[in-house]
């Protein structure tokens, strides 16, 4: 059963029913849950334990780290500085992923957002260990110079490249971002993520040596294979 309404008191209620009239399905029900604050509250609750529950921008999320992020850090001798230009759920959620996956492998991250210190607030609440990384907050557009002036100065110290990920929710911006930055940084890793897929954001990032990912794709990369059977 895979519940996708668009709102999660449904998809919660109809899990929950199901579950309770016939609790032998509970694995093989699978629903979305948009709000994952309110799932990570819920997770000791038998309507969560019991089924499977999914966000896609925590899936899309989880495909980027593992095939470039994580790659990425593997290849390089330092530990790697990580630039998140946008910090809504996909963002959050990379973070999440490397915090989990690949703590050891970086030691600083900037955070580029219009709401960044409520958002990275909202994000310790899901932290469970000590941090292990050096955290810069920017609260703005990521149209501002100034505040790449600021970051450049404070957080990019070193002659080693940092990893950029622009994840905003405006694909055009996004697209300028990534490769304003190619200019500043000629061996840098940077992401520019688009929410469907893209030609033109594609051929535009290829020329550029800019990696161009959307959250369908990722998210369709990402499912877990035991949800075909």
């Amino acid at each position: 059963f895979l519940l996708l309404s668009e709102k999660d008191a449904i998809n919660f209620e109809l899990a929950s029913f199901l579950l309770e009239k016939h609790p032998e399905l509970g694995p093989r029900i699978v629903y979305h849950v948009a709000n994952l604050r309110f799932l990570r509250v819920m997770r000791e609750t038998r309507v969560v334990q019991q089924c499977n529950t999914f966000n896609q921008y925590e899936l899309a999320a989880t495909q980027l780290a593992r095939e470039w992020l994580i790659k990425r850090f593997n290849t390089t001798e330092h530990r790697d500085t990580v630039v998140l230009a946008g910090f809504g759920i996909f963002g959050q959620s990379i973070l999440e992923q490397l915090e989990r996956h690949a703590s050891d492998a970086f030691n600083r991250v900037a955070i580029v957002d219009l709401k960044a210190e409520q958002r990275t607030l909202i994000a310790d609440e899901q932290v469970e260990t000590e941090r292990q990384y050096s955290r810069h907050t920017y609260e703005g557009d990521i149209d501002d110079p100034e505040i790449w002036q600021r970051l450049f100065k404070e957080v990019v110290i070193r002659e080693e490249e940092p990893v950029f990920v622009i994840t905003t929710g405006d694909d055009q911006t996004n697209l300028r971002c990534a490769i304003w930055l190619r200019q500043q940084f000629k061996n840098a890793l940077i992401i520019s993520r688009t929410l469907a897929p893209s030609y033109f954001a594609r051929g535009v990032c290829s020329e550029h040596s800019i990696v161009s990912v959307n959250t369908a794709e990722l998210v369709e990369a990402s499912i877990p294979h035991a949800w075909y059977r």
